[in-house]
């Protein structure tokens, strides 16, 4: 092979692979693709760690993307599929209930594993002291010695009550699916004014 065919051939592999870094730009590769290919490489993967680091590094190797929950629950077949806010929301009977009733996945919803939803105890307008939500893995934060709210805790209040009362919701709805009887707890759940 002459020098020539030698520098024609490295001038041809230099434009694709920098056309392959251009096309990464546009559509870059996710780690389960990359696994994938890797899977194929036969020992070579150890090899390429720099490579890959310097890809990541550059943004044209990504995470996938996270799961919908639609999906989730396909991946998840066989097994109760619940989002972990609606897990939260259980009384500490009801979880042991439904653990023990039933083989489950839970979905991350609220981002980071331990995070839990927030509610507020408050005194509303009559001065009587409520919740505005409770479940065996909820944080409570006490207001009752406010006087007053400003618009965003009373928007807080008035939103975690709405996400109290459709986790509820879907609580019952779950255990009614599963045929698992729910005694539930039920807080007055009024529109306060505040």
């Amino acid at each position: 092979m002459s020098d020539v065919t030698k520098l024609a051939e490295m001038r041809a592999q230099n434009r694709e692979e920098e056309a392959f870094l251009l096309e990464l730009q546009n559509d870059p590769i996710t780690e389960s693709e990359l696994g994938e290919m890797l899977k194929s490489s036969k020992g070579k993967a150890s090899k390429m760690l720099p490579l890959i680091n310097e890809l990541k590094a550059e943004g044209l190797i990504v995470p996938d993307p996270p799961l919908t929950f639609d999906e989730f629950k396909v991946k998840n077949k066989g097994k109760v599929s619940l989002k972990d806010v609606t897990l939260a929301h259980m009384t500490s009977q009801e979880f042991r209930r439904f653990r023990k009733a039933t083989g489950f996945a839970v979905f991350r919803e609220m981002g980071a594993a331990g995070a839990k939803p927030v509610h507020y105890r408050y005194v509303d307008q009559s001065g009587r002291t409520r919740k505005t939500g409770s479940g065996f893995n909820v944080k409570e934060v006490d207001w009752v010695l406010k006087k007053t709210y400003s618009d965003q805790e009373a928007n807080d209040i008035q939103k975690q009550i709405k996400v109290f009362t459709r986790e509820r919701a879907n609580i019952r709805d779950l255990f009614k699916r599963i045929q698992l009887d729910n005694p539930g707890v039920e807080l007055p759940l009024d529109k306060v004014i505040l």
